[in-house]
């Protein structure tokens, strides 16, 4: 009795392989990591800039004005970039 050693052809490998990398593609396009990780960021920024808007606000309820710390540490880039940024995040919600 001889015995037949069995085993895969190189076709049939090389398709499972392109089976397999094709599935992974679709997968990962699926989950789009680039678009993940932005709304990622764009969560942070948003708590960053309602903490800086809390805090402003907890500085205007203190003192009466905001005027005064802008004025005081000269600070207008900080003020027009809270504008925008809340203008930004309002539009973006």
């Amino acid at each position: 009795m001889s015995k037949i050693k069995q085993a895969f052809t190189l076709l049939e490998i090389l398709l499972v392989v392109t089976a397999i990398s094709l599935l992974a593609g679709i997968v990962i396009l699926a989950i789009n990591p680039t678009r993940q990780l932005s709304k990622t960021r764009n969560s942070q920024r948003y708590v960053d800039v309602n903490t800086i808007n809390k805090a402003a606000y907890q500085y205007i309820i203190d003192k009466g004005s905001l005027r005064t710390l802008l004025a005081l540490h000269r600070w207008k880039f900080v003020a027009a970039a809270l504008r925008s940024a809340l203008v930004w995040l309002t539009c973006r919600r």
